[in-house]
């Protein structure tokens, strides 16, 4: 099973909320990749972009200064991201 297998596989059997800081995207396109081959009732119902910007401010001091990108840096990317995979999945057909 890939790396993002086990996630789509719980999604088949409920309803989720997926929620996430942005730092690294490349584990994201290959979820969105394998969503986008297993078809929308793959897709979470619902997603959530957090930040780097704050949050409950549970974390721990040090935690919270070097996770994640700021809101603004983070947005265009999963915009930029997810235009790509719909420009690619309308070209293929």
């Amino acid at each position: 099973m890939q790396e993002s297998g086990w996630l789509l596989t719980i999604m088949e059997f409920m309803s989720l909320l997926f929620i996430f800081v942005v730092g690294a995207y490349g584990w994201l396109e290959t979820l969105c990749q394998e969503i986008h081959r297993r078809g929308p009732e793959s897709a979470p119902d619902f997603v959530t972009v957090g930040s780097a910007d704050g949050g409950t401010g549970a974390a721990p001091g040090a935690l919270i200064d070097s996770m994640g990108l700021p809101l603004r840096e983070s947005l265009p990317l999963i915009i930029d991201l997810l235009e790509s995979i719909t420009r690619c999945a309308n070209a293929s057909g």
